[in-house]
């Protein structure tokens, strides 16, 4: 049923974690070899045999660890791999979980089945028997109930947008959450707390050529002069600043809100050097932060 209303305002939230960014070939391509998005992993007995995680990042990372520890051999594809480093790992073959070392190779570009197994033909033209394909290789930003003049994509730029969430042509229209590599909740709060004091008039956008440049600088500022560069919402290390920034802009950047984003960029921070020495464990660790003396801890 559809319904047909009109608003004053409207925010979309539907977050950019639901379709699979994994290209229709290999889709095409399950006939000759399991392949299925992280999406979809659900647990390692599922697995057999070698397996090939394309893709390092999170999902990367926990979905490795979990397949190696239940007997599966494990290569990770990833970008910039040598065909040197390519050839030593295959000439190691996969190492077992007990190991510190990861088996990477180059990205999988085809694959074809011989004598009842199949084989992934890698960036570096080098062939490996593989049982099972999993790209652990992040989501698709999409919006359907759009048409493509309203709001363009290219690869992952949605744009036009002014400070990744206010539509340049339309300011009543704002797209919540884009950023990622962040840390999702504070960001989120930071765009709501904006939006809100732009569209109950407390603030005013600057005009409309200032809001373009901002948006030309943004992207290439992301990735040299492409004027619609990918993963220009990948904010990473910026994304302090950009919180800061729409608090400025909300004009709600009290000494209170910066001690406590430092006091939470502390934590973030402590957080990645956990993950890095105990990538299995590090998520037992429990942190408590007093926003009153400014300290914080774990245990």
């Amino acid at each position: 049923m559809t319904k047909t209303g009109v608003f004053d305002y409207v925010a979309i939230c539907n977050g950019h974690f639901d379709k699979p960014n994994i290209d229709d070939y290999w889709l095409s391509k399950k006939p000759i070899i399991d392949i299925v998005h992280s999406k979809y992993y659900r647990c390692p007995s599922q697995y057999k045999g070698t397996v090939i995680c394309v893709g390092y990042a999170s999902s990367g990372v926990d979905i490795t660890h979990e397949l190696r520890k239940n007997g599966c051999n494990v290569y990770v594809a990833k970008k910039d791999i040598t065909k040197q480093e390519e050839l030593y790992t295959l000439q190691e073959g996969a190492v077992d979980y007990f190991s510190t070392v990861t088996s990477f190779i180059s990205k999988p570009v085809d694959v074809f089945n011989k004598d009842g197994c199949s084989y992934v033909v890698t960036e570096h033209g080098n062939k490996v028997q593989c049982d099972h394909i999993i790209y652990c290789t992040g989501y698709c930003y999409e919006y359907p109930f759009f048409e493509p003049d309203t709001i363009m994509m290219h690869d992952k730029c949605v744009h036009p947008l002014y400070k990744h969430l206010v539509h340049l042509y339309y300011p009543s229209l704002a797209f919540v959450g884009l950023p990622y590599n962040v840390l999702p909740f504070l960001l989120f709060e930071a765009q709501a707390e904006y939006l809100a004091s732009l569209w109950s008039r407390q603030v005013a956008l600057p005009l409309f050529q200032v809001r373009y440049k901002k948006m030309l600088s943004t992207y290439s500022d992301a990735q040299g002069k492409n004027q619609f560069p990918n993963h220009v919402h990948k904010l990473s290390e910026g994304q302090w600043d950009y919180v800061m920034d729409l608090y400025a802009a909300a004009m709600k950047l009290s000494d209170k809100i910066i001690s406590s984003i430092e006091l939470i960029k502390e934590v973030f921070e402590d957080t990645a050097k956990n993950k890095e020495r105990n990538p299995l464990g590090f998520r037992t660790v429990n942190y408590q932060i007093d926003f009153g003396r400014k300290v914080w801890k774990h245990k």
